[in-house]
């Protein structure tokens, strides 16, 4: 399942169309255990943090 975006600019009238596939940013979390381990804020779970950082890239995709 994926979320699509549709972006238009205000120069050369560009669309630019973004799907997030949330499972593959999601990829490797454990949304089932505590409040804690399942949350980052200004660094109080590092390792979720660096976990989402590196799934980004897989989980967005363009679409021109």
């Amino acid at each position: 399942m994926a979320f699509a975006k549709s972006f238009t600019s205000n120069r050369d009238n560009v669309t630019l169309e973004m799907d997030i596939d949330w499972l593959k940013l999601l990829d490797g979390t454990n949304m089932t255990g505590a409040q804690m381990s399942r949350s980052t804020h200004t660094s109080n779970n590092p390792e979720l943090a660096e976990l989402m950082v590196s799934n980004i890239n897989g989980a967005f995709s363009i679409h021109q």
